[in-house]
């Protein structure tokens, strides 16, 4: 694969944009948050978790780099990884404590808890070796649309099948950009995915 588009489909599948995504497709598909949350409810939980765990990480990514501390924002080591995913894992159990305290929808609660449990494992994974972010991120939201096949009436059979190929082709792009191992995309997959369906 060439390194410009393997480049370009890594910004397209970034883990922010992918996590963004699979709030959006568990407010949609849910037919209990569906009835239960007006429009400018279901904004407010996707601008709120946009904001805490996708600007505020990237904020911190980008300072790190303007200040001499990260040589780039591609995250490339896995030293230059721990803080922004410490601030992520933050953000996200904040989130979990903050939707408990003002009585959101259990399958939202469950989903910033399974994503704040993703990060966690994902910062202890990296203190011992890498593992693939957009891989985690594209397992989570196959592992979201696994758990909502159970209680939507729709058939997200087709939607998982695009989902699986939209991840191969992503994942293939880490490994054109020799960004990860396979062991790393497999394992970051896996994680995602499991946690994700298990939790919800």
């Amino acid at each position: 694969m060439n390194r410009s588009v393997a480049f370009a489909l890594s910004v397209i599948f970034h883990p922010v944009f992918i996590n963004l995504l699979s709030l959006v497709l568990l407010l949609e598909l849910n037919p209990y948050l569906e009835a239960a949350l007006s429009g400018s409810a279901r904004w407010f939980y996707i601008m709120y978790v946009f904001i805490t765990t996708a600007l505020i990480p990237l904020f911190v990514v980008v300072l790190r780099k303007a200040l001499g501390f990260s040589p780039s924002i591609l995250l490339e080591r896995s030293d230059d990884r721990h803080i922004p995913y410490i601030v992520t894992s933050c953000a996200y159990l904040f989130g979990y404590y903050l939707f408990l305290r003002i009585g959101s929808p259990a399958p939202l609660t469950a989903y910033m808890l399974a994503s704040a449990s993703v990060m966690v494992l994902m910062l202890a994974i990296n203190f011992f070796t890498k593992i693939s972010a957009h891989a985690t991120s594209l397992g989570g939201i196959t592992g979201v649309l696994i758990a909502c096949q159970s209680f939507t009436d729709y058939d997200l059979r087709w939607l998982i099948v695009i989902v699986l190929l939209l991840s191969g082709i992503a994942t293939t792009a880490r490994l054109a950009l020799d960004a990860h191992t396979r062991p790393q995309i497999y394992s970051g997959f896996g994680l995602g995915l499991l946690v994700m369906w298990y939790i919800l």
